[in-house]
C-alpha cells in the first residue's frame, strides 16, 4: 500500500526528496512555499513531510502560517485532482481526520479494522458476514458503507460501521457485536453532538429521512441516524439551512411519542408544512422491515408517511 500512496503523491507533488521507509515518512517540496517564491518546479527545500503510516502531513516552514498541514486526503484535495483522490480512497479509505478541523472527533477507525469487502475465509469473517446476512445486508451495501470488522483490540468481535463527514473524512464509527460480547454496541468515547452520521451521502435537495440507528440508516438512502432519539443541534441547523425538500421522521414503533415531539419541533420552524412522520407497525423498526421484506417493504412503509393533524398534537 505504501508504494501506491507514494506513487500518488509523486504524481502531483513531484519527485520526493527523502524517504524513511522504516518510519513511513517521505518529504517533498512544499507547493505553498514554492508558489510564494515563484518557483513552480519546487524550491528544493523538501520541507513538506508526509507520514503515510499516520495519514498526515505538515510543512515545517509554512505549516502554521498557511495551514499547510492535516490529513493526506486534505493534501490531495488542495493540490491534487479527483483522479488522485479516487486512487487514494481505493488504497486507503480509512483516513484519520485532521484534529484541527474538529477537536471532538476520533482520529480514525480502529487500527485492527479489516474491510468486509475482502473475503479472507477466516472464522470471524464468516461470523460477521453471517450476522449481516441475517439483517439482509449483502455485498452491495457492505461496499457502499465500507463495513468492516475487528478480531483484536477494544472492538474485537464487532462489525464496524464507519461514518464520513461532508469532506469524506472519518468523523465517527459504531461497533456492533457479532459474537460473544454481552454488550451489543460499543462506540468511541467522543461527543456525538456535532456528528451527522455519513453526511457525505446526504443530498439536501431530496427528502431526508430521520431514523434511530445505523441499521435503520443502511437500507434507506438519504437518511440520517440519530444514534438514539434526540436530534442534535448540528443536524437541526443543517436541516434548516440546507434542506430544500421534506424531512420524514422514521423512528421505531416504541418511540412514536418521540416522533410526535420531533414533528412539533421541526414543524414550528422554517420547515413548516415540510415535515412528515411514519408510524411503524407495533414491535417493528425499519431495519426489521428490511430484514424480513427487503427494499419493497421499506418503500411501502416510507410511502405511508403523513403529516400529523393539529388536533392530534
Amino acid at each position: 500500500m505504501s508504494e501506491l500512496v507514494v506513487e500518488i503523491l509523486e504524481d502531483f507533488l513531484g519527485e520526493h526528496k527523502k524517504h524513511y521507509e522504516d518510519r513511513g515518512q517521505i518529504s517533498f517540496d512544499c507547493p505553498e512555499c514554492s508558489m510564494e517564491k515563484n518557483m513552480m518546479s519546487g524550491d528544493g527545500k523538501g520541507n513538506l513531510e508526509v507520514n503515510y503510516g499516520l495519514s498526515v502531513y505538515k510543512c515545517w516552514s509554512c505549516g502554521e502560517v498557511n495551514g499547510t498541514h492535516g490529513t493526506i486526503r486534505k493534501l490531495i484535495r488542495n493540490y491534487g485532482n479527483k483522479g488522485h483522490l479516487k486512487r487514494y480512497n481505493l488504497v486507503n479509505p480509512y483516513v484519520a481526520k485532521d484534529r484541527e478541523d474538529n477537536e471532538a472527533v476520533i482520529g480514525g477507525l480502529p487500527k485492527e479494522f479489516k474491510p468486509l469487502s475482502t473475503d479472507n475465509g477466516s472464522y470471524d469473517y464468516e461470523k460477521a458476514i453471517g450476522y449481516l446476512k441475517k439483517r439482509n445486508i449483502g455485498l452491495d451495501l457492505i461496499n457502499k458503507f465500507n463495513l468492516g470488522y475487528c478480531t483484536d483490540g477494544d472492538y474485537a468481535g464487532r462489525i464496524i460501521v464507519p461514518s464520513y463527514d461532508k469532506n469524506g473524512d472519518i468523523n465517527y464509527y459504531l461497533g456492533r457485536s457479532y459474537g460473544w460480547s454481552k454488550m451489543k454496541y460499543k462506540n468511541p468515547e467522543v461527543s456525538k453532538m456535532d456528528i451527522i452520521f455519513n453526511e457525505e451521502k446526504i443530498n439536501w435537495d431530496s427528502n431526508v429521512y430521520i431514523v434511530e440507528g445505523v441499521f435503520d440508516h443502511i437500507p434507506i438512502p438519504n437518511s440520517i441516524p440519530l444514534l438514539g432519539k434526540v436530534l442534535n443541534d448540528h443536524i437541526l441547523e443543517e436541516l434548516l439551512t440546507k434542506l430544500t425538500a421534506k424531512v420524514v421522521i422514521v423512528l421505531d414503533s416504541d418511540a412514536y411519542r418521540d416522533s410526535v415531539k420531533l414533528y412539533k419541533r421541526l414543524n414550528s420552524s422554517k420547515l413548516h408544512n415540510r415535515v412528515m412522520v411514519v408510524k411503524m407497525p407495533d414491535g417493528y423498526d425499519i431495519s426489521d422491515v428490511y430484514q424480513k421484506i427487503g427494499k419493497k417493504g421499506v418503500v411501502k412503509i416510507l410511502q405511508s408517511a403523513k403529516k400529523i393533524k393539529e388536533s392530534l398534537l
